[in-house]
């Protein structure tokens, strides 16, 4: 007996897209992958086998589909021949046992001959099609901050449903859950008796103090304010008094920052001239010639130099 088969450049196209399998821990996730021959399942062509999945997957039956109804498909069936239309399909199950992935394939067989009865593997590699497949276990974490909520998984995907009794949180204490949310209750008391903390209740970390330095502004402008663990601390600051002028001394007196004048900003130059006035120490350079002594621009007989 001549097989008649396809050549090489008329072999049916194979496309097997990914398999995308949303599950929960703990239960059978049924899944299908399907297979054809030509655009749209118009072409004809011989399955010789279906490579199953290794564990935790699972190949639970065969079937084919098409315009004559579904028939099933045994092991002792194969090859199979589809014609037209017709579909084979490979249902499947997975199971995993806790959040996470899994991955696998499935592999069909085909010859693309209208028959086949040899019993050699030429040409088999040329002939599969390879579906590769993932299942994966969403983790569902419920909110610490909020006790009448958890969260579950249901077909793949995690969802929130509400948790009935009593309640309470790092805030409250003594509510009842309703609809999902903690009611009545007593609120937490975060006064930590500084004056200069503010204090605040937050849902994930308890009480939080905020120190305020602000809250210990004592109006003095010689001291640094600032919050400490026991309370407030001011220190004294004389060099928060400088008012940038050369001609006053600067210090804090008991009422704030006094600024004494001085009326002179000698800087010791016998060649200088200086005097005070708007906040500035003005300067003038004596002639040339002018008797000085020795320093500043004064040469060696004792007078001044230009510059």
């Amino acid at each position: 007996m001549v097989a008649i088969g396809w050549p090489a450049w008329a072999r049916p196209q194979c496309r097997l897209p990914s398999i995308d399998v949303p599950a929960c821990a703990g239960v059978d996730q049924p899944f299908a992958s399907s297979f054809c021959f030509g655009d749209r399942c118009t072409g004809t062509g011989t399955v010789r086998d279906v490579q199953a999945p290794t564990s935790p997957f699972e190949l639970v039956g065969l079937r084919v589909d098409g315009p004559l109804g579904s028939r099933p498909v045994a092991e002792d069936d194969f090859p199979v021949v589809l014609l037209p239309g017709e579909t084979m399909i490979a249902e499947l199950t997975v199971r995993l046992t806790g959040p996470g992935s899994e991955s696998g394939t499935i592999t069909w067989v085909r010859s693309g001959l209208l028959r086949d009865d040899r019993d050699d593997d030429e040409d088999r590699e040329d002939n599969t099609c390879t579906a590769s497949i993932t299942a994966s276990v969403p983790a569902c974490r419920a909110d610490p901050a909020n006790p009448c909520q958890d969260r579950t998984c249901e077909a793949g995907a995690c969802v929130t449903v509400p948790v009935d009794g009593p309640c309470g949180n790092l805030c409250q204490s003594g509510g009842t859950c309703v609809d999902g949310a903690c009611v009545g209750g007593v609120p937490v008391d975060c006064a930590d008796d500084n004056p200069c903390t503010v204090d605040l209740c937050d849902l994930v970390a308890g009480c939080v103090h905020q120190p305020s330095d602000a809250a210990c502004n004592d109006g003095d402008p010689c001291t640094a304010d600032s919050c400490g663990p026991a309370g407030c601390v001011n220190t004294p600051d004389p060099a928060a008094c400088d008012d940038g002028d050369p001609c006053t001394v600067d210090s804090c007196g008991p009422g704030g920052c006094v600024h004494t004048s001085t009326g002179s900003c000698d800087d010791d130059d016998p060649c200088t001239s200086e005097a005070c006035a708007l906040q500035h120490c003005f300067r003038g350079v004596s002639e040339a010639g002018v008797p000085c002594g020795h320093g500043g621009v004064c040469d060696g007989a004792g007078s001044c130099q230009p510059g």
